[in-house]
């Protein structure tokens, strides 16, 4: 980061991949709300918003990469005034809910 520069700490994104897990993004989410982590969606492929629909006929398919990320992406809580037990509820909410939330097939093909 540039000298002078801060960050807003507004939103910390993670990547969910979804492929290796039983569980959809919004699963993953819920089970989240549900330890008391106040997670959400803030990403979504421009592509697949009405008025873009609407007004450039733009249809689901047409933006594979964009489409894979909406469905996948999750904004994890992040202020500044968030304190280290903040920080580390979250993260072992994150780990729990994602470990149970792992498929049999993919606990062999971690990297």
């Amino acid at each position: 980061m540039k000298d002078g520069v801060r960050s807003s700490y507004h939103l910390y994104v993670v990547l969910l991949r979804t492929e290796r897990l039983s569980r959809t993004r919004d699963e993953i989410l819920d089970a989240l709300q549900l330890e008391n982590i106040g997670v959400g969606v803030h990403f979504r492929g421009l592509h697949l918003h009405p008025y873009y629909r609407d007004r450039f006929g733009f249809k689901p398919g047409q933006f594979p990469a964009a489409e894979y990320a909406s469905d996948r992406v999750l904004s994890l809580p992040l202020y500044p005034g968030m304190d280290d037990k903040a920080v580390d509820d979250t993260i072992a909410a994150v780990r729990k809910v994602v470990q149970r939330s792992r498929s049999v097939s993919s606990l062999g093909a971690r990297r």
